[in-house]
């Protein structure tokens, strides 16, 4: 494995990680009200992952979908960057 792909592979968990852990923050401050929710870097977190998930939300939208009371825009958001790196990988593989 190349260091590029290696570092196209981080860089896309992260990512993933990034997103599940702004579902779970914003699902938690919505259930209880913990005082660490309003710390700087829970808030970075949460705008930072579902900022990675509103051009998702926005297109389902656009078509009708509705996206309340179920958000299905993480979901498409991991599926689309996972897509984009197994097909940019593939690419550079076969340099």
């Amino acid at each position: 494995m190349t260091p590029l792909i290696a570092l196209i592979n981080l860089a896309v968990q992260a990512a993933v990680y990034l997103i599940f852990a702004a579902i779970l923050i914003a699902m938690i401050g919505q259930t209880v009200r913990p005082r660490w929710i309003s710390h700087p870097v829970a808030r970075g977190v949460r705008t930072a992952g579902l900022a990675l998930c509103e051009p998702f939300r926005r297109l389902m939208e656009r078509f009708g979908v509705p996206t309340r009371p179920l958000d299905f825009s993480p979901m498409i958001a991991v599926f689309c960057i996972q897509l984009a790196r197994d097909m940019v990988v593939r690419l550079l593989l076969s340099l």
